[in-house]
């Protein structure tokens, strides 16, 4: 599998038009933060997938592996904020931590305007050389990352954020078990059309899809570190049928198990 280590600047915009957008898994030295101004994309974060839209923005630590996608949409405006601890007030770093167990924090452009203000203001001071820059850059972009805290925990309290992330980490923990919807609305205590609406607003994927997501992600792993069969991997991460989870690890990963296995596998 081909990995890309890929660096940018600290500022970066692209508008594509008429042209499908996408970039291989890759990773960054520096934490990267996402806005859309214009169309839609979908962001593969590890195991997670989002469905972005205009005025979203996604917030990728450093050394995670990530991938976009606009598919359909053929018109994307975005920036693009890349940049390290040392850029961050020492006070605001902690946020880092929160924004990056959602990655995808909704504002809605609508009431996104002070963070938008902030890129422009960013962008003016990165291509200036006014005195202080390097001041008012961390200033910009420590002020940014507490606006995106503050949106986030409104929308949290919205829509149940906290008991989100917990049904989120109880699929992570028990991938390998039979999970379903009935189950987890029992276990957290909420109604089976809440859950799924709220999940699918907080994480931009459905249940069924985060559950899949997450199996494929650790099968992949067994395939890659150890020499164990494909049928025994399928086992282990929760599916029962082997031909079904061919047909799911192709669609994630673009390749059959057993080739994957073959390629990547610890026992070639």
């Amino acid at each position: 599998m081909a990995i890309y280590i890929y660096e940018k600047d600290l500022y970066s915009y692209n508008k594509t038009i008429n042209r499908r957008r996408s970039c291989v898994q890759h990773y960054h030295n520096r934490h990267e933060l996402y806005y859309l101004l214009g169309g839609s994309t979908q962001y593969h974060i590890e195991d997670r997938s989002f469905d972005v839209f205009e005025g979203d923005f996604v917030f990728v630590p450093k050394g995670v592996r990530h991938s976009t996608d606009s598919r359909e949409c053929l018109n994307t405006e975005r920036i693009l904020i890349s940049f390290d601890d040392e850029s961050v007030d020492a006070g605001a770093l902690p946020i880092l931590d929160t924004l990056g167990a959602y990655n995808h924090i909704q504002t809605a452009k609508a009431g996104s305007g002070r963070a938008e203000e902030i890129l422009h203001l960013l962008r003016e001071e990165y291509e200036g050389a006014g005195a202080y820059r390097e001041t008012m850059l961390k200033l910009y972009i420590s002020e940014l990352i507490v606006c995106l805290n503050r949106y986030m925990k409104k929308n949290n309290s919205q829509t149940g954020g906290e008991t989100m992330r917990a049904v989120a980490e109880y699929i992570r923990r028990n991938y390998a078990q039979d999970i379903s919807l009935s189950e987890l609305s029992e276990k957290f205590f909420i109604s089976k059309s809440h859950l799924s609406r709220s999940f699918k607003a907080h994480f931009g994927v459905g249940i069924n899809e985060y559950i899949r997501s997450v199996r494929i992600r650790r099968a992949a792993r067994l395939l890659e570190n150890t020499d164990m069969r494909v049928t025994d991997a399928a086992l282990m991460c929760g599916f029962g049928d082997s031909n079904y989870f061919s047909a799911v690890f192709k669609k994630y990963k673009g390749i059959a198990p057993q080739k994957y296995s073959r390629l990547y596998g610890g026992g070639k």
